[in-house]
């Protein structure tokens, strides 16, 4: 291998690289974009979990858990003991 190759080949290296770089930068863009909206979307509509086996997609939305009569209050209605207290 002679110099004048090796720095043919390094330039052109060097170019495939840079494309690839922003290639990659766009997707990484795009990506971000795409999980944000998902992520909100997924809030607002309450989806628990999405599963993507072969083009068909499978939502499965949060159930909403009634409490029983035996349960306790949630710790926030819940007044504060004496014994808590400093």
């Amino acid at each position: 291998m002679d110099f004048k190759s090796a720095m043919t080949e390094w330039v052109g290296l060097k170019a495939q690289l840079a494309a690839a770089r922003k290639d990659l930068s766009v997707l990484n863009g795009r990506e971000k974009d795409l999980r944000k909206f998902v992520t909100q979307t997924m809030k607002e509509r309450s989806i628990d979990t999405v599963k993507v086996h072969d083009d068909k997609v499978k939502v499965n939305f949060k159930e909403m858990r009634l409490r029983s009569r035996g349960r306790s209050r949630p710790f926030w209605t819940l007044r504060p003991s004496s014994k808590l207290m400093v």
